[in-house]
C-alpha cells in the first residue's frame, strides 16, 4: 500500500507542478527538434522496449497492423493513421530530400 500512496502523491505533485508552469513554447520546440534530428536512434537504437514504444506513438495518432505497414511499403500507398506532422503531401515535390549539389 505504501507504494500505491507514494505513486498518487507524486502524480497530484506533477500535475501541481504543471498548473504554475505553463509550459513554454521554445521548450516544446526543442523536443519535437531533437526528437526529430535523433528519430533512427529513439525509434530503431532504442534498448527500453516501453521508451520505444512511446516513441513508435508519437508517429501514429491510431496504430497501424503488421500487415498494413507492409501493404504499404510494398505498394508505396499512404499509410493510415500517420499523424499529421510526418506526412508529406506531395512527396514527388518535397523540397526535404534532394539531389545533393542541387
Amino acid at each position: 500500500m505504501k507504494i500505491e500512496e507514494q505513486m498518487k502523491e507524486l502524480a497530484n505533485e506533477k500535475v501541481q507542478q504543471s498548473e504554475k508552469q505553463p509550459l513554454s513554447f521554445d521548450v516544446v520546440l526543442q523536443y519535437a527538434k531533437y526528437f526529430l534530428q535523433h528519430m533512427d536512434y529513439l525509434l530503431l537504437q532504442q534498448i527500453d522496449p516501453i521508451k520505444k514504444a512511446d516513441f513508435f506513438g508519437v508517429l501514429f495518432n491510431k496504430t497501424p497492423s503488421y500487415a498494413e505497414i507492409v501493404s504499404v511499403t510494398a505498394d508505396g500507398t499512404e499509410l493510415t493513421g500517420l499523424n499529421e506532422l510526418f506526412k508529406l503531401k506531395n512527396s514527388s515535390v518535397s523540397s526535404l530530400v534532394r539531389v545533393r549539389g542541387l
